[in-house]
């Protein structure tokens, strides 16, 4: 049978590295304002937390990004990207604002988002 185990791959590298293109993909699609990607990037029953609001399921996320991306081109500048298992943690600088965003991936999808935004 195929496994991690059988192949000797290091499982939490393969979820790492899983989680980084999953993140990055995202971003990617963030920086370009393009909200129909919410659903290939997110689980059907993600949570999307911002500034003291929460977001539940796909149609909600779709709302945060769908608004977010109606108000303000994205032109952040990425300062710290870190990637561990399943958890990624991106620092980031768009003009006098700085925040950060924390991603848990699970099944190669997004299941939870956190972010924080704060004027320099």
């Amino acid at each position: 049978t195929w496994d991690t185990d059988s192949k000797r791959l290091d499982f939490e590298a393969v979820q790492t590295a899983d989680t980084e293109r999953v993140v990055t993909r995202h971003l990617q699609g963030s920086a370009a304002g393009d909200a129909s990607v919410v659903p290939r990037d997110y689980a059907k029953d993600a949570v999307v937390v911002f500034g003291g609001e929460a977001a539940s399921g796909i149609d909600a996320v779709q709302n945060v990004f769908d608004d977010l991306y109606a108000r303000t081109p994205l032109n952040l500048t990425y300062t710290t990207r870190t990637f561990a298992a399943d958890v990624g943690y991106v620092v980031w600088t768009m003009g006098d604002l700085t925040g950060s965003d924390t991603f848990i991936v699970r099944d190669g999808k997004i299941a939870v988002q956190t972010g924080v935004v704060f004027r320099k």
